[in-house]
Protein backbone atom coordinates (compact mmCIF):
# COMPACT_ATOMS: atom_id res chain seq x y z
CA UNK A 1 0.00 0.00 0.00
CA UNK A 2 1.96 3.19 -0.66
CA UNK A 3 2.20 5.96 2.03
CA UNK A 4 -1.21 8.21 2.48
CA UNK A 5 -0.44 10.91 0.27
CA UNK A 6 0.05 9.19 -2.64
CA UNK A 7 -3.20 7.17 -2.73
CA UNK A 8 -5.89 8.20 -4.43
CA UNK A 9 -8.97 10.13 -2.95
CA UNK A 10 -12.74 10.02 -4.49
CA UNK A 11 -12.40 13.10 -4.92
CA UNK A 12 -9.65 12.63 -6.96
CA UNK A 13 -11.59 9.63 -9.17
CA UNK A 14 -13.92 12.70 -10.24
CA UNK A 15 -10.93 14.78 -11.11
CA UNK A 16 -10.20 12.32 -13.90
CA UNK A 17 -12.26 13.44 -16.96
CA UNK A 18 -9.91 14.64 -19.04
CA UNK A 19 -7.53 11.22 -19.04
CA UNK A 20 -5.50 8.86 -21.37
CA UNK A 21 -5.44 5.34 -21.16
CA UNK A 22 -1.98 3.05 -22.26
CA UNK A 23 -2.73 -1.08 -22.40
CA UNK A 24 -0.30 -3.87 -22.19
CA UNK A 25 -0.69 -7.46 -21.63
CA UNK A 26 -0.30 -6.67 -17.82
CA UNK A 27 -1.99 -3.78 -17.39
CA UNK A 28 -4.38 -0.94 -18.46
CA UNK A 29 -3.22 2.51 -17.35
CA UNK A 30 -4.90 5.37 -17.03
CA UNK A 31 -3.43 8.64 -16.28
CA UNK A 32 -3.92 12.42 -16.05
CA UNK A 33 -1.44 15.39 -15.52
CA UNK A 34 -2.13 16.45 -11.95
CA UNK A 35 -0.18 18.84 -8.97
CA UNK A 36 1.11 15.54 -7.37
CA UNK A 37 1.41 12.01 -7.97
CA UNK A 38 -1.47 9.97 -7.16
CA UNK A 39 -1.70 6.30 -7.68
CA UNK A 40 -4.51 3.86 -7.46
CA UNK A 41 -5.01 -0.54 -8.23
CA UNK A 42 -8.35 -1.22 -9.33
CA UNK A 43 -8.93 -5.05 -9.77
CA UNK A 44 -13.04 -5.88 -10.29
CA UNK A 45 -14.55 -8.18 -8.12
CA UNK A 46 -15.90 -9.61 -11.34
CA UNK A 47 -12.51 -10.38 -12.84
CA UNK A 48 -11.03 -11.90 -9.60
CA UNK A 49 -13.57 -13.59 -6.84
CA UNK A 50 -10.99 -14.35 -3.74
CA UNK A 51 -10.32 -11.32 -1.90
CA UNK A 52 -6.87 -12.90 -1.20
CA UNK A 53 -6.06 -13.29 -4.74
CA UNK A 54 -7.06 -9.33 -5.20
CA UNK A 55 -4.95 -8.47 -2.69
CA UNK A 56 -2.10 -10.37 -3.69
CA UNK A 57 -2.39 -8.86 -6.70
CA UNK A 58 -2.91 -4.68 -5.73
CA UNK A 59 0.00 -5.92 -3.42
CA UNK A 60 2.14 -6.94 -6.16
CA UNK A 61 1.37 -4.09 -8.64
CA UNK A 62 1.82 -1.42 -5.91
CA UNK A 63 5.17 -2.93 -4.75
CA UNK A 64 6.56 -2.88 -8.46
CA UNK A 65 5.12 0.63 -9.28
CA UNK A 66 7.28 1.68 -5.77
CA UNK A 67 10.13 -0.52 -7.50
CA UNK A 68 9.98 1.51 -10.78
CA UNK A 69 10.64 4.84 -8.89
CA UNK A 70 8.04 6.93 -10.86
CA UNK A 71 7.84 10.36 -9.78
CA UNK A 72 6.41 12.69 -12.15
CA UNK A 73 2.63 14.83 -11.25
CA UNK A 74 0.37 12.24 -12.73
CA UNK A 75 -2.96 10.60 -11.40
CA UNK A 76 -2.30 7.12 -12.42
CA UNK A 77 -4.58 4.18 -11.83
CA UNK A 78 -3.89 0.97 -12.98
CA UNK A 79 -5.88 -1.67 -13.44
CA UNK A 80 -4.36 -5.36 -13.66
CA UNK A 81 -5.27 -8.26 -16.40
CA UNK A 82 -5.85 -11.72 -14.98
CA UNK A 83 -2.93 -12.74 -16.39
CA UNK A 84 -0.86 -10.86 -14.16
CA UNK A 85 -1.22 -13.05 -11.35
CA UNK A 86 0.88 -16.01 -13.17
CA UNK A 87 3.45 -13.60 -14.39
CA UNK A 88 7.01 -13.78 -12.31
CA UNK A 89 7.75 -10.61 -10.91
CA UNK A 90 10.52 -9.05 -12.84
CA UNK A 91 8.48 -9.19 -15.50
CA UNK A 92 5.70 -7.25 -13.83
CA UNK A 93 8.70 -4.71 -13.31
CA UNK A 94 9.47 -4.71 -16.36
CA UNK A 95 6.52 -4.55 -18.28
CA UNK A 96 5.21 -1.12 -15.60
CA UNK A 97 8.32 0.31 -15.77
CA UNK A 98 8.18 0.25 -19.54
CA UNK A 99 4.49 1.40 -19.59
CA UNK A 100 5.38 4.52 -17.18
CA UNK A 101 8.47 5.47 -19.66
CA UNK A 102 5.87 6.77 -21.87
CA UNK A 103 4.77 9.06 -19.40
CA UNK A 104 7.99 11.00 -18.64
Amino acid sequence: MPPKELRLSRADFSKLKERATLRSPLFDITYSPNKSLKVACVIAKKRVKLAVDRNKIRRKTYHAFKETGFNKNYIIIIYPRIEMSKCPYKEIVMELSKILATLK
